[in-house]
């Protein structure tokens, strides 16, 4: 079993004992504020630290072949992972298409304009043997990979995105 699957059940296992404390809410016989300064607090915050190490663990499980993003401030480039080390990945850039339905918006602002569609990018990829390639380093304070000394974080799955207002 996966750690992210541990971690899961053990995240199914708290929601479940919270439950029947949150019956007991919905049905007023125990204010708010006293479930949250009882347990609700404490429940809540477990919570959120078992979802973060969760989503870090999916990040860590990336294998060869999987499709990544690498994050670069308000663009972002689709890549596979090329290769795995133990506290590494190689990306290579991908090739994205984008739709060619998608036509920017412009209205006067800014500097000069402001697309007012820029989120509704969609694109194709596809595998480019002769994509750049980069070398991600997982960073155990972030619980992701990153490149070029942190400054660039890699996110599961593929997602291009051109900003048009930068």
């Amino acid at each position: 079993m996966k750690k992210s699957e541990i971690l899961a059940q053990e995240l199914a296992e708290l929601k479940a004992k919270e439950k029947p404390v949150l019956q007991h809410l919905k049905a007023g016989s125990v204010t708010w504020s006293d479930y949250y300064a009882g347990i609700g607090k404490a429940v809540y915050a477990k919570e959120a630290e078992l979802k973060k190490q969760i989503e870090a663990e999916n990040r860590r499980d990336v294998q060869v072949g999987d499709g990544v993003t690498l994050y670069l401030y308000s663009d972002s480039w689709a890549c596979t992972v090329i290769a795995k080390t133990k506290n590494s990945i190689t990306l290579q850039r991908d090739k994205a298409t984008l739709d060619p339905d998608f036509k920017p918006e412009f209205i006067p602002g800014g500097f000069s304009a402001h697309c007012i569609n820029n989120s509704d990018q969609s694109y194709s990829y596809e595998r480019d043997p002769n994509g750049a390639t980069y070398k991600a380093y997982w960073s155990e304070k972030e619980g992701r990979y990153k490149c070029w000394q942190g400054e660039a974080p890699v996110g599961n799955g593929r997602n291009e995105r051109y900003d048009y207002n930068f």
